[in-house]
Parts: structure tokens; C-alpha cells; sequence
């Protein structure tokens, strides 16, 4: 009869547990589960670069541009692979100059097609850069773009990427490959800057061909692995 109370003293033991740590646990998830249905969201965006050697050989000197962009929605114009670039984009991609794609930016601003921009240092050839946007129902994507130095017209980015699931709910976290771009408007098939203009401009487009001594570009990427990449994540 002992042996009986003591199983159900243990089983009533346990029970107790088990319903603690499964109020803890359904507790925790309370804290940190962000609701995909509110009016707004905040999300950290890494961008990490991986201009090594594995797409040797190298410039002297590679690195990325300032990463310049801005939340927008779907009617943004910024950039689009398959379009001509503006002057903004041009100067970016050329000499890695933001200030006429962030005015260009202010305008989609005041068209109600961006909320607001964004601009960082510089990003190492094989280094990240961090920021946050903040973006809501009306704003839900952003666009970037950072040049490739030394190259003619040569960048990544992101075209109306959007935080939005098909269900319309905000994603946790969002990761994208970064391929290379050609913006169409300079000449020139090596890791340098003083080209000649592209006559007739180009459609920006993914970069394909053979580069330098030998890196061979195919839709953008070395050996299908692309020079960089981002991942955002919702924090509020």
C-alpha cells in the first residue's frame, strides 16, 4: 500500500512539473512571438560582403560603396533590372556617389512612394554593415543599392523587397543572395573605373561574362555563389 502512495506522491510530483514548465514555456513564447497582423514592424538588416578570394583574382583594394536606399511600396520607380537607369542610380554604380539617388529618393517621397531613406558607411570587401528600417502597411519594402569599387557600373542590391508574406503577414526574417548588377551605363570588362560611356545606354541587368583575368559572371554570380548578401530580422 506504501509502494502505491509513494508512485502516486511521484506521479503527482511530476504532473506538477510538467504544467509549470509548460506555463513557462507558453509564457516565453508570449514575450518573444511578434504579431504579423500590426499596422508597422522594425527589422535589423545585415548585409554582409563576400568579395574574397574565392572570386580571385582580386582588384587592388575591393570594397562596396555606401549602401543607399529607402522603404517603399510597390509603385516605387528607384531602380529595376530590365529598366534604363536614372542619373542617380548612374552616379552610384559609376563612382559610388549617393547624394543624386538620395535626392532622386526625396522625390519618391514627396510622390508617395517611399517613407524615408537610408544611407551607411562603407562595406568592406569581406565585412557586413547593420541598420534598421522601420516599415508599415503602406511601406512595406525597401530598395538598396552599393557599387562594387573598382568597377565601371557594377552593383547589389534590392529591388521592392518585400517584408510581407503571401498572407499578408510580416515575416520574422527575410535572407537574400546579392548578385552582381551591370547598370548599363559604362564600358568595360575589368576591376577599373575609368571606362568609356555605354552608347546607347543599357536595361540594367544581372552582369554575365568573363572579367578580369578570368572570373567568370553567370546571372550575377562566380561559380553560382553571389559576391554578397542580407538578412533582416523583425525586432519589434
Amino acid at each position: 500500500m506504501k509502494f502505491f502512495q509513494h508512485v502516486l506522491c511521484l506521479m503527482t510530483l511530476l504532473a506538477g512539473i510538467s504544467a509549470v514548465t509548460g506555463c513557462d514555456d507558453e509564457s516565453d513564447n508570449d514575450q518573444t512571438a511578434l504579431d504579423g497582423t500590426t499596422s508597422a514592424a522594425v527589422y535589423e538588416v545585415t548585409i554582409w560582403g563576400q568579395w574574397g578570394d574565392s572570386f580571385a583574382p582580386l582588384p587592388s583594394r575591393p570594397l562596396f560603396s555606401d549602401v543607399a536606399g529607402a522603404v517603399v511600396n510597390s509603385e516605387s520607380v528607384l531602380w529595376q533590372p530590365g529598366q534604363l537607369a536614372s542619373t542617380g542610380f548612374e552616379q552610384l554604380a559609376e563612382e559610388g556617389e549617393t547624394a543624386g539617388f538620395l535626392n532622386e529618393i526625396n522625390q519618391e517621397i514627396t510622390a508617395n512612394r517611399a517613407s524615408m531613406s537610408f544611407v551607411t558607411e562603407l562595406l568592406p570587401a569581406t565585412g557586413t554593415v547593420t541598420f534598421r528600417v522601420n516599415v508599415s502597411r503602406a511601406f512595406p519594402e525597401i530598395s538598396f543599392a552599393s557599387m562594387l569599387d573598382p568597377t565601371p557600373d557594377w552593383v547589389i542590391g534590392v529591388e521592392c523587397l518585400s517584408f510581407l508574406d503571401e498572407n499578408g503577414l510580416w515575416m520574422s526574417s527575410v535572407d537574400r543572395e546579392l548578385p552582381v548588377y551591370d547598370a548599363g551605363t559604362e564600358e568595360g570588362t575589368d576591376f577599373s573605373l575609368d571606362n568609356p560611356a555605354t552608347n546607347p545606354v543599357q536595361p540594367i541587368a544581372l552582369l554575365n561574362g568573363t572579367i578580369g583575368n578570368g572570373v567568370v559572371f553567370v546571372d550575377g554570380r562566380v561559380n553560382g555563389r553571389a559576391i554578397a548578401s542580407m538578412s533582416a530580422k523583425r525586432i519589434r
